[in-house]
């Protein structure tokens, strides 16, 4: 008789590795992709120091605009 297999009805491949991994997590191993995710994290930083930009100057309008603002 054969072993107890509880991935037995799991796809081979991915889903089967997927289902291992989940069970004994330790064995996983990943590529970390390091230089992909610092230039990712310099694009969304460059992205966010310009979306900055425009806010602080649409804020400054908003300022000096007097439509909408309260009067005493």
């Amino acid at each position: 008789m054969a072993p107890y297999d509880p991935f037995h009805d799991i796809t081979i491949g991915y889903p089967k590795l997927a289902a291992r991994t989940e069970v004994q997590p330790e064995l996983a191993i990943y590529r970390r992709f390091g230089a992909m995710n610092a230039q990712n994290l310099l694009y969304y930083q460059a992205e966010l120091v310009d979306l900055e930009v425009k806010l602080r100057a649409q804020q400054v309008r908003d300022d000096k605009d007097r439509k909408g603002q309260k009067t005493n």
